[in-house]
């Protein structure tokens, strides 16, 4: 039989044990931890300083001190620094992110937020420029990655893809045509919490019906 149980890894009271009430103490007290209103943090890499007793964390990457080597884990403060490995489809809330997050058996990802990835279809008009919101107020912050399946379906037009009223370094003045293709952004492509996107279109010409594309974003 394991000692422990499979997922927090709380460890069994045994036959005869003596200070049976220590084993079970620790078992409520990592439950607690884990079932709290949860993680304060998933970017923090140096154990905090003055910690309060139940505070849990998921360790950010190259983490330091008494965290080194546990990056990815959930650690919470009892007396001392305590650390529960992570199972696929755990959710927990992070306070510094205000967003949920789930562990996909590599990393942590934000629930239902990670990936922006949707088409878009719109009548262009020849021979005109015109700006159109994409997003508007970003509820969270992330990084643009890539437009995918770029294309319109006749004629060409241009298109640059907007932070805040300026072209997103990489994917500024991209040439479209009805061959599908990727634009990759290279810098200068990180969104903040109410940052504007907008694309904008100029240089329309052979009259196109539609343009379509798929951006692709994570956090």
């Amino acid at each position: 039989m394991s000692t422990t149980t499979n997922h927090l890894g709380i460890t069994f009271v045994q036959q005869s044990q003596s200070q049976k009430e220590v084993t079970v103490n620790t078992a409520f007290t990592r439950i607690d931890a884990f079932l709290n209103n949860g993680a304060k943090s998933i970017t923090t890499a140096t154990p905090p300083g003055s910690p309060a007793s139940g505070d849990l964390y998921v360790v950010a990457a190259s983490p330091t001190g008494v965290w080194s080597g546990q990056a990815g884990t959930l650690a919470y403060y009892d007396q001392t620094w305590q650390f529960i490995t992570p199972n696929t489809g755990i959710t927990l809330w992070v306070d510094d992110q205000n967003l949920l997050y789930t562990y996909n058996g590599t990393s942590w990802v934000v629930t239902g937020k990670n990936i922006v990835d949707r088409q878009f279809y719109l009548a262009s008009p020849a021979n005109t420029s015109f700006d159109v919101p994409l997003i508007i107020n970003a509820e969270f912050a992330m990084t643009v990655n890539a437009l995918h399946a770029l294309k319109v379906d006749t004629g060409s037009l241009t298109l640059t893809i907007k932070k805040n009223g300026t072209a997103i370094t990489g994917m500024g003045a991209i040439a479209v045509t009805s061959t599908a293709q990727t634009a990759t952004a290279t810098a200068g492509n990180s969104l903040a919490v109410d940052d504007v996107v907008t694309y904008s279109i100029a240089s329309v010409s052979g009259s196109p019906n539609y343009l379509q594309f798929s951006m692709k974003a994570s956090t």
